[in-house]
């Protein structure tokens, strides 16, 4: 099936839109995306256009992966495809909600040109490249899991004194009544209460 001329049109501009603030409109190669901002920005379009709270978990995703939501509960974001596969593939997974007639007619066009105007005017790709140029913080995991060990071992070790600390008060109730019992059995035993 062809795409309108319409739609062309749609496209166009939101190809002119990408190029304007300093994306590349391919959907192949586009520039990549902080997975923080383009979740906040996935969840401001979806309620815009759908006018309800995003209802998908979300979850990054790489490689040759494709934004989309595979399982009806989790919607994965490729960021390092970048921004136009993005609002791209959000497009036609709200277009799929709204049961458009076809993937490329011209309301779907109309549609990712309104979510590539917005991202543009809430500056989001700034924010993002701002984002991805912060030196990371790589995390020592075996020294994280090792604290996590220390202070276990600490709460175990805690543990063990109040344990052995009821055992020593249940130890010494055990003696008391013990020695009460004797007391009882020499005060009331059997030759006694005969005579």
């Amino acid at each position: 099936m062809k795409t309108s001329k319409e739609s062309m049109m749609w496209y166009a501009k939101v190809n002119e839109t990408w190029k304007s603030i300093g994306v590349e409109p391919c959907v192949w190669s586009s520039t990549p995306a902080d997975f923080k901002i383009a979740s906040i920005a996935v969840k401001a379009l979806w309620k815009k256009e759908m006018r309800t709270k995003f209802p998908y978990k979300l979850k990054e995703t790489s490689g040759n992966r494709d934004t989309w939501c595979h399982d009806g509960i989790t919607f994965l974001i490729n960021s390092s495809k970048g921004w136009a596969e993005i609002i791209h593939s959000l497009s036609h997974w709200v277009g799929y909600a709204k049961n458009f007639k076809r993937p490329h007619c011209a309301e779907h066009a109309t549609l990712e040109y309104r979510m590539v105007k917005l991202v543009a005017d809430k500056n989001w790709v700034e924010i993002s490249n701002q984002e991805l140029a912060k030196p990371k913080t790589v995390v020592n995991v075996v020294a994280k899991n090792y604290s996590k060990l220390l202070s276990r071992q600490e709460n175990l070790n805690k543990r063990k004194k109040h344990y052995l600390s009821n055992i020593k008060r249940v130890e010494n109730s055990l003696k008391k009544v013990k020695v009460k019992i004797k007391t009882y059995e020499r005060k009331y035993n059997e030759s006694k209460l005969k005579g």
